[in-house]
């Protein structure tokens, strides 16, 4: 909207009421937060796709492709989606509560792995467009009554629904869940199975549950020519199946699909099945009878189990190797030097060498038309993959070859190569690659314009430099044991988690980084930073429990201080917010226990209405007989006290906050302020005109108005000691005369007015 136009649009405002004059009452109190919008937060969950969180609990992913996938095992791994809350360590609880409806809108075509695990989510919306729902995607909404599923879903990942009441009732109506071909759940069957021929695939954890859970009490099962595949422990640890009879048109079995199942001693496996996951029939009567026959265990060409040592030669005319086939069944082998592997080999797990840590060499024969090998180190056949570098095989620095263009995902684990050189045709490198890597240096290409999500995780680097033309760092990049680190003038985006965990002490964010992202420095040893006055947002959890964090500068430029953005920064003494500091979340400063003093010099910020906001420590409430006091929820109730000053001005959002929890308080005398800038962001334009029309009206229609004291002297244009239409309009006019070249401010052009 151009200047006239916004002109327009509040004087129109300001003519209607000018005919009353009903003025808003002078509030010396002040409330903490202030009302919120109907859009209360947003975000992206890739750069296709993007989400808003409204006031009514609902929310609503647009864009286009596929969600990203996350890890969806409850207190596992590290890629954790942010609508997720860990029941382990009960962390990223962010947004529990809050979401109530989730939408998924047309051109999404996939809901990630993981993507959700909220009690307070009720209800789901999926497009048409939907074709894909990943592996625990709502595992662990235990609210959950309503979801649609479109007839475009195709496939639904192990666990999708696990623990939801929407699940727990379909099963009711009929134990065997069926959707769209696709067989979801069936733990509460017993006896003798028939699955019917309408089912196409069987969805993980379908029947059965590797560790924990329900699992169905299923004495056969028989499986019909229509089901392709069989998802990754589908039946594991069903406990009373004795007798498997697999279709012909199987083509695939998942991990662990029948581990456990220790009374399993019949199993037909058709010619089809040509891929059989790790550790498939662990633990099983039936693996276990023919181990005891054969020192390989091969079916179908694929080498399931096995425990060689030493130098290995794979036999020809196996085409798939398990992790389990090498690895006695459990994947692990330790006493396995080397291994050959023959041209008939089409495929195998590529993480099969992760826990082999006497292995020096893969060996591939030149023949294969998947693989290829350099000094021992396993390649696809190409040589653009870096698949797999032997543990066991240690030098002082490895050049990876300029053929290379991805480093797949734990290609390096706990590799003993001190220094790994990164040429210049490597554009992937997949998470997890340096993983437990004792490489203490790397070489980065110069032509890298960002580096990878979690490509250097849980490795033992001690210090990088990233080269300069790097615009990004991805999540979860150098989180680890990172000592120091050179950051470039072109960096603009650091992404979440990038450097948490890690033993940095200092850290310079360069001019222009506009966000310190979520769990940036969680857990790190960092002990000062300097921020530039690019910075506009201090995300959540950003310095979470960074103990020995002294010191830090707060610039001019930031707008947002996040949930738990300092919460147990124990070693933090004093912190000033300046006056563009809008808003501070709740648990922001919470556990600081040496903070001396929190300045607070925007009068009108919005702090989080609870004493966990700012707090030195906690207790929990007790009765007189000195038990513990619970709310309504079971949760123990705390008292909070702080021990340091809280420092704002009179009548601020600082000292409501202070008085309101019995917090001591400093006052810096009456709040700054520019003549007509209401909003207190420097500029007095039809945006403050309009707040104020706003409040107005809300007094002038019986509403409470909840005008703070700042807000009210700024507004006051014609010191009436009244806000009202009158003053809106003299905003107006300053604005017109500023618009037009004035460079006199409102309150000299007043003073000359009333002279």
């Amino acid at each position: 909207m151009n200047i006239k136009r916004q002109i327009a649009a509040a004087l129109a405002l300001t003519i209607a009421f000018c005919g009353g004059y009903t003025s808003l009452p002078f509030y010396t109190d002040t409330t903490i937060v202030s009302y919120a919008a109907n859009i209360i937060d947003s975000g992206s969950l890739s750069k296709t796709i993007k989400w808003t969180l409204d006031s009514e609990g609902t929310l609503t992913f647009t864009g286009s492709g596929d969600m990203p996938d996350y890890d969806y095992l409850d207190g596992f791994g590290n890629n954790q989606s942010p609508f997720t809350v860990n029941t382990i360590t009960f962390e990223n609880d962010s947004y529990e509560g809050k979401v109530k409806n989730v939408i998924i809108s047309d051109g999404i075509t996939s809901v990630g792995s993981g993507t959700f695990r909220l009690s307070s989510l009720k209800k789901v919306k999926l497009s048409d467009s939907v074709k894909s729902i990943g592996s625990g995607a709502f595992s662990g909404c235990d609210g959950l009554v309503d979801i649609n599923i479109p007839d475009s879903v195709s496939s639904i990942g192990t666990s999708a629904f696990l623990g939801t009441k929407w699940l727990d009732e379909q099963t009711n109506k009929d134990p065997l869940f069926i959707i769209n071909g696709i067989l979801v759940d069936g733990k509460k069957c017993k006896g003798n199975l028939v699955i019917p021929n309408t089912v196409k695939s069987i969805s993980g954890r379908a029947f059965g549950d590797l560790m924990f859970g329900e699992c169905a009490e299923i004495t056969s099962v028989t499986i019909p020519n229509s089901v392709r595949d069989i998802g990754e422990m589908a039946f594991a640890s069903c406990s009373k199946l004795t007798d498997v009879k697999i279709g012909d048109s199987v083509t695939s079995i998942g991990d662990y699909a029948f581990s456990y199942c220790y009374a399993l001693e019949k199993v037909t496996i058709p010619k089809s099945v040509t891929s059989i996951g790790k550790k498939a029939f662990e633990d099983t009567k039936w693996l276990s009878s023919k181990a005891s026959d054969e020192e390989l265990v091969i079916v179908n060409g694929i080498l399931i189990y096995g425990n060689p040592e030493g130098d290995f030669v794979v036999p020809d005319g196996v085409t798939y190797i398990t992790d389990s086939g090498i690895g006695d069944g459990a994947g692990i082998n330790q006493k396995l030097t080397s291994i050959t592997i023959p041209a008939s080999v089409k495929g195998m797990n590529k993480w099969m060498y992760m826990d082999m840590d006497s292995l020096t060499a893969i060996n591939v024969d030149k023949n294969n038309a998947v693989y290829s090998s350099v000094d021992g180190v396993l390649f696809n056949k190409d040589k653009t993959m870096l698949i797999a570098y032997p543990q066991a095989k240690e030098v002082n620095e490895y050049i990876i070859p300029d053929s290379v263009e991805t480093i797949c995902s734990y290609a390096f684990y706990q590799a003993e190569a001190k220094k790994v050189v990164i040429p210049d045709s490597v554009r992937n490198v997949e998470p997890f690659a340096f993983d437990l890597c004792q490489m203490e240096e790397v070489s980065l290409p110069k032509t890298w314009t960002e580096i990878p999500d979690m490509s250097f995780s849980n490795s033992w680097l001690k210090s990088v430099d990233i080269p300069e033309g790097v615009t990004r760092i991805g999540k979860s990049a150098f989180r680890g044991s990172l000592e120091s680190i050179k950051l470039p003038s072109t960096l603009t985006e650091i992404a979440d988690e990038a450097f948490c965990l890690s033993d940095l002490k200092t850290v310079t964010i360069p001019e222009n980084v506009t966000e310190i992202s979520k769990e940036l420095f969680r857990q790190s040893d960092i002990t000062s930073i300097y921020l530039p006055d690019t910075v506009t947002s201090i995300g959540q959890r950003s310095f979470y429990m960074c103990r020995d964090l002294e010191s830090i500068n707060i610039p001019a430029s930031v707008r947002t201080i996040g949930e738990m953005a300092f919460y147990a920064c124990g070693s933090l003494q004093s912190v000033t917010l300046p006056p563009s500091v809008s808003r501070i979340d709740n648990g922001s400063f919470g556990i600081c226990s040496c903070l001396d003093s929190i300045t607070i010099l925007n009068p009108n910020c919005v702090i989080s209405d609870s004493p966990s906001t700012i707090f030195s420590y906690a207790e929990t409430e007790k009765n007189e007989l000195g038990e513990e006091l619970h709310d309504e929820k079971g949760n123990s109730k705390y008292i909070y006290y702080f021990n340091g000053t809280i420092r704002g001005y009179n009548h601020s959002t600082a000292e409501a906050y202070a008085n309101k929890y019995g917090y001591k308080f400093e006052s810096l005398g009456d709040p700054p302020y520019i003549l007509g800038d209401v909003t207190f962001d420097g500029v007095v334009n039809a945006v403050d005109a309009t707040f104020v029309l706003s409040e107005y009206t809300k007094i002038s229609t019986g509403e409470t108005s909840r005008i703070t004291y700042a807000e009210r002297k700024a507004a006051d244009v014609n010191s009436d000691n009244r806000v009202n239409a009158s003053d809106a309009s003299l905003m107006l006019a300053y604005y017109a005369y500023v618009s037009t070249g004035g460079t006199h401010t409102l309150e000299e052009l007043m003073t000359k007015k009333e002279k």
